[in-house]
């Protein structure tokens, strides 16, 4: 039995063999890059590579920015009359002021418009009307 555990491997390692010394072809070479296109000029406010200016009161900034972010998105336009901008998230509602303590004092009013619900009743009739079809559902279900 050792025997066959011996000649098994050589076997296997001679019928191996012929095709170890096989040439494998080397790939085609790669043809060359294409040219890339010319690099196109920067917009006329910044040039490439210019880092854009710092927002004053920085630091300000932020704590408005994280203090609103469940419904608000403040943004930084630097060279406007009113630079700092907030986007409501949900009504699509834009607020823009000069300074940041004036975007906060408007976010802190601004109180979006209310929502009729569809499903409540407005009107005496219309509550009579909705108390009578459930009066009369309760009975066929009973």
């Amino acid at each position: 039995m050792r025997f066959l555990y011996l000649l098994i491997p050589a076997v296997l390692l001679r019928l191996a063999m012929p095709f170890a010394g096989r040439h494998v072809p080397e790939p085609p070479p790669r043809p060359a890059p294409a040219a890339s296109p010319p690099a196109t000029a920067p917009p006329e406010g910044r040039r490439s590579g210019s880092v854009p200016p710092p927002v004053p009161d920085y630091i300000r900034f932020c704590e408005v920015a994280v203090r609103r972010r469940a419904r608000w998105r403040l943004t930084y336009g630097p060279g406007s009359l009113v630079p700092y901008r907030a986007h409501h998230l949900v009504e699509g509602v834009s607020v823009a002021a000069s300074e940041v303590h004036l975007l906060d004092v408007l976010l802190s009013q601004y109180e979006p418009p209310s929502r009729v619900r569809p499903y409540a009743p407005e009107g005496d009739a219309e509550r009579a009307t909705e108390r009578r079809l459930l009066a009369e559902a309760a009975r066929e279900v009973a």
